[in-house]
């Protein structure tokens, strides 16, 4: 054997040396990225939050000891969590529970626009789930979410409602609120907040300046690639819903916003029809009286005259519809990224089992 041939299996021997130590330091420590965060916003409701970081212990010991970091963002409660929030003992799979709290009370929508953009900041999450923190998402289902998303990795999954406990006034109101959507944007949406997406999708999210009105709207306009699965609505833990009829009005307006410019085009087509409709009546009345003797006296006139208060009111709506539109876009918009900072006015640990911070 030559010294060439020598060199050469010294350098594998090498190689193949650090290669193994390598390894062995990666399973000597394997926590070095957590790989899932859980998002939760929470409005003075400690006491559901409590339970469902239990049920989510629980229900990740399924994972074979998948351990998980809990996000919850506080949109400005008057009420404080208390001491013992939850028991350290108690917690086999979750890694760290962080809290992040909001100079005021912002909104459910923009509470998550916080906790995904506090996620994405941390810089060592593969996947984030977003959900509420009162049952309705139920945390059995969050492991669906987290083995659908292992299966399609570059998709965003969302959990569609199969089936709903609500009111009947409530349920169709949402049913009302779908049917507006689906007219003025031309898009359905059937989901909501619950939802698993990785760490680069939410940072796309994030330089959508959509995101701050409605997070599901935001992610449909985003044109990322998502998935459906169904799901149940889970019993609330404690007190009552505070989604209002007018709380779901404000929360249809804003999703609808999000598409501001499709709305805009479908209402000044609808404008073009109600025109024509307008001036083709203008056209059959004024034929009624002038070639027929059909006409009731002073009736063509009344007719005629309140055509054209309708067309004017249609032409004022839709030119100030138009200057509203062009005034927005000319400014630039701001960013969830640019502005979250400013609204974070505490940041605090409740559990640690790891050195990671966000």
């Amino acid at each position: 054997m030559n010294e060439f041939e020598l060199q050469g299996q010294r350098f594998e021997l090498q190689s193949r040396g650090a290669n193994e130590e390598i390894m062995d330091n990666s399973s000597q420590n394997p926590h070095v990225k957590h790989s899932i965060v859980i998002v939760t916003p929470v409005y003075n409701d400690w006491l559901s939050c409590a339970r469902l970081v239990s049920e989510l212990d629980a229900a990740f010991s399924e994972m074979d000891g998948t351990k998980i970091d809990i996000l919850i963002v506080d949109d400005g409660s008057s009420e404080e969590a208390q001491a013992q929030f939850v028991n350290a003992d108690d917690c086999h799979n979750i890694n760290r529970i962080s809290v992040v709290q909001l100079a005021s009370n912002m909104g459910h929508q923009r509470a998550i626009a916080v906790g995904l953009f506090a996620a994405v900041e941390a810089g060592h999450y593969e996947s984030i789930v977003i959900m509420d923190s009162d049952g309705e998402d139920r945390p059995s289902d969050v492991i669906e979410l987290v083995e659908q998303q292992q299966r399609s990795p570059s998709a965003v999954i969302v959990a569609k409602r199969a089936k709903r406990s609500e009111g009947l006034i409530f349920r169709a109101s949402y049913f009302l609120y779908k049917c507006m959507y689906g007219l003025l944007t031309g898009t359905e949406i059937s989901f909501g907040n619950f939802s698993i997406l990785s760490s680069d999708a939410a940072n796309r999210l994030l330089h959508m300046p959509e995101l701050w009105n409605n997070y599901p709207s935001a992610l449909l306009r985003s044109r990322l690639l998502y998935n459906e699965i169904e799901t149940e609505r889970g019993d609330r833990y404690a007190g009552t819903s505070k989604m209002s009829f007018s709380n779901l009005a404000i929360h249809g307006l804003n999703a609808i916003s999000v598409n501001s410019e499709v709305v805009f085009v479908r209402v000044m087509f609808i404008c073009v029809a109600i025109g024509l409709i307008g001036i083709l009546g203008t056209l059959a009345v004024t034929g009624l009286r002038l070639f027929t003797d059909l006409a009731i006296p002073g009736w063509a006139s009344d007719v005629i005259g309140t055509i054209a208060v309708i067309l004017t009111q249609t032409l004022f709506f839709f030119f100030i519809s138009m200057f509203l539109l062009l005034h927005s876009r000319s400014n630039p918009a701001l960013t969830p990224r640019t502005v979250i900072p400013g609204y974070i006015a505490n940041r605090y640990d409740i559990l640690s089992h790891g050195k990671s911070r966000l």
